[in-house]
């Protein structure tokens, strides 16, 4: 459903706007949103996956074979967590190296398919930073492909919040031996009239901008948690908010983890072996409880980004409560 929505939502797009395409570039692109989904939709899959496998042993009478022979609950939940923890470390795994790679073909090809001129070079421009409590930088391009930061400006603030100086540099580059500064000048507004000097090209020392060459975007839907990591260890050590980045960060892992739990969760309350048993209640009562958790996660997110609850708590609250319910849930199925 997912990739439906997202497949007419591209065709419809590209059809008002008049864009010419070939078929083989919109299959190009259900691709890359097959890729691009796959994460969001793996929860839900999985939940699906395990009602359907339960009430088919169910049917089949062959769990009531399992539990007469003198199989348990406990044991039989050791196959469902290991699935849990592949398919979630393979999440994981795609967001640190599929998804960021996907974003990188898609964009240029939605380019190509509207007709505009695709630019390889990846990065970003017009960024504002603020390094310590007395300077401001501007920068035009943070040219990631190249490794190349354009139009260079620092601002430095005197003890009244005025400009006293400013340092442009024409182009920095991230080579071998450091950051190479090529059309360096210092203007001195402190003096009157301002003073201006030119400095040769050489090497400076900014941790910020080092920082800068290990992301690739700013948009935060495209970076790894690694870049995410990073960007907001960066901005926070300059008293920048990144509740944003720490949420998209903490919802990666908490997306992938929340397999192993709707898995603990769903599989003992779909088992059932009472003489009024019905595949059709108990699926849905099974799948209400993965609507359950799917709910609180909603609500736990909204109350994240609203500030009352911190980032790590707005997405893993959801994973800790849970996993103690289906623990109860477990246990009081192996005393029935």
């Amino acid at each position: 459903m997912s990739l439906l929505s997202s497949s007419m939502g591209d065709s419809k797009m590209l059809a008002d706007y008049g864009y010419n395409y070939t078929l083989i570039d919109f299959v190009k692109l259900q691709l890359c949103e097959i890729l691009l989904h796959f994460n969001l939709v793996m929860p839900i899959t999985t939940t699906v996956a395990t009602i359907i496998v339960i009430l088919l042993l169910m049917r089949s009478h062959e769990l009531l074979a399992y539990i007469s022979l003198g199989g348990t609950i406990v044991s039989l939940a050791i196959p469902f967590i290991t699935i849990g923890v592949a398919i979630s470390a393979g999440m994981i795994a795609v967001e640190y190296k599929v998804i960021p790679k996907i974003r990188e073909i898609r964009e240029p090809l939605v380019l190509q398919m509207k007709g505009k001129k695709v630019v390889k070079k990846l990065g970003y421009y017009a960024l504002w930073l603020v390094d310590g409590d007395n300077s401001l930088i501007n920068i035009d391009l943070v040219n990631t492909s190249d490794r190349e930061i354009n139009g260079f400006t620092e601002y430095t603030l005197d003890n009244k919040g005025q400009i006293s100086r400013i340092e442009t540099i024409e182009t920095i580059k991230n080579t071998i031996n450091g950051l190479e500064a090529i059309g360096r000048k210092i203007i001195n507004i402190a003096q009157n009239p301002p003073e201006t000097v030119t400095l040769p090209n050489g090497y400076i020392n900014k941790k910020l901008l080092e920082d800068l060459f290990s992301v690739s975007s700013t948009d935060i839907r495209g970076l790894s948690p690694t870049e995410l990591s990073t960007m907001a260890k960066m901005l926070k050590s300059r008293g920048i908010n990144v509740r944003k980045y720490e949420s998209t960060l903490y919802a990666k892992y908490a997306n992938a983890l929340s397999v192993i739990i709707l898995l603990i969760l769903t599989f003992p309350i779909a088992i059932n072996f009472s003489r009024n048993y019905s595949l059709i209640k108990n699926a849905a009562l099974t799948f209400s409880m993965g609507l359950l958790y799917w709910l609180f996660q909603a609500v736990c997110a909204s109350l994240g980004k609203t500030g009352v609850l911190s980032p790590i708590l707005s997405n893993f609250l959801p994973l800790m409560l849970f996993l103690c319910i289906s623990i109860v849930i477990v246990y009081k199925r192996e005393m029935v």
